[in-house]
């Protein structure tokens, strides 16, 4: 009796066992699911710092000699006036709340340039992305900066000529970008000139427009309109 009692402990031990091993790796697998979707609802809702809602883009190209409305004789002069009398256009619009002038910075465009910035003996890596831009950009993404500035005190440091740089800029040095802000910088390895820092915005490089670009026209248009 004893001996049949012991066997039938040890069969079912044996059973157990691979039921807990079972259970095991469902709650393995479940784990990595439920991790992967939690990480990536939460990657989608992190704010990402600038506005899309009710934004369009118009891209702008030059025409080559082969095109039937090529225009001659065409100065680099006139070209960069059309452009400008365009974007006046747009701004006189009623349905227009703002428009920028940029090259490869709109949101999740596909195209970067990249840029050198120092101050003293601190260097950014040599891939930090360059935003080329006209004022009126952190108006029409409603971009907002580390210390709390609002798109329009950030659009006048633009005008003023200033630059403005991701906070995490020189974080191989553990220095935040906050503590140069009015600072002169060095940009695009260009010794000879120095830049006044402006403010920090996240995940974002801004500077002046630079004539002569591949540019584009990131617009909001009021919500009111749509």
């Amino acid at each position: 009796m004893t001996k049949k009692l012991l066997i039938q402990i040890k069969n079912e031990w044996l059973s157990n066992l691979w039921l807990v091993l079972e259970l095991l790796v469902v709650s393995v697998v479940m784990w990595y699911v439920v991790d992967y979707l939690y990480t990536r609802a939460a990657t989608y809702l992190e704010p990402k710092g600038f506005d899309i809602e009710h934004c369009y883009l118009i891209e702008l190209g030059e025409l080559t000699p082969k095109s039937p409305d090529y225009i001659a004789g065409h100065t680099s002069q006139q070209t960069h006036d059309d452009i400008a009398k365009l974007l006046e256009r747009l701004r006189h619009r009623p349905e227009i709340e703002a428009v920028s002038l940029s090259q490869n910075s709109y949101p999740y465009n596909g195209s970067n340039s990249s840029a050198e910035v120092s101050y003293d003996t601190l260097r950014s890596p040599g891939w930090t992305i360059r935003r080329l831009v006209t004022p009126d950009f952190p108006r029409v993404f409603r971009y907002r900066g580390t210390r709390g500035e609002t798109p329009e005190q950030l659009a006048e440091m633009l005008e003023r000529g200033d630059f403005m740089a991701s906070d995490n800029l020189f974080s191989k040095y553990d220095r935040r970008m906050t503590d140069f802000v009015g600072q002169r910088f060095h940009l695009f390895g260009d010794t000879t000139k120095t830049y006044r820092l402006g403010a920090g915005i996240a995940r974002c490089t801004l500077s002046r427009l630079r004539p002569g670009t591949k540019l584009s026209i990131p617009m909001m248009v009021k919500q009111n309109f749509l």
